[in-house]
């Protein structure tokens, strides 16, 4: 069991990709700085992940696929940011309880999927894109 917290920090820059190389990796939060540019693809090698916050940084693009291998996520939090495109697979996180990705610029409609997500207690989407109806 790893854990990585960075909470209220003054770390600048990107998302380290070597990252990726810690796949005992459970609990990984680098929220509230000044982080900037993409979320790597390696974070598709973290498939111990239970915990990941990214929120209040100035992340942008689109997730990355790979992000869909960690399907042990119980928490995905990425609200604040300046991240974009479609969240087609969410219905993935099937041990998901806590999905913030509010105040983004992500468009498209929810996965019908997302329905499927009998764990999750709060799921926050305000202040994006998305459009159509939301999956039951």
């Amino acid at each position: 069991f790893l854990f990585s917290q960075f909470e209220e920090n003054n770390l600048v820059g990107f998302l380290p990709t070597e990252m990726g190389l810690l796949t005992d990796l459970a609990v990984w939060g680098m929220e509230r700085g000044g982080l900037n540019g993409t979320i790597p693809t390696q974070v598709g090698s973290l498939t111990n992940l239970v915990f990941l916050d990214f929120d209040f940084n100035d992340l942008s693009g689109t997730l990355p696929t790979e992000l869909y291998q960690l399907t042990r996520l119980t928490q995905l939090d990425l609200n604040n940011n300046q991240l974009s495109g479609t969240v087609e697979q969410l219905g993935v996180f099937q041990e998901l309880e806590f999905l913030q990705l509010h105040s983004n610029l992500f468009n498209g409609t929810l996965p019908e999927g997302m329905g499927n997500l009998s764990l999750l207690r709060t799921c926050t989407i305000h202040d994006t894109l998305f459009s159509g109806p939301c999956p039951h």
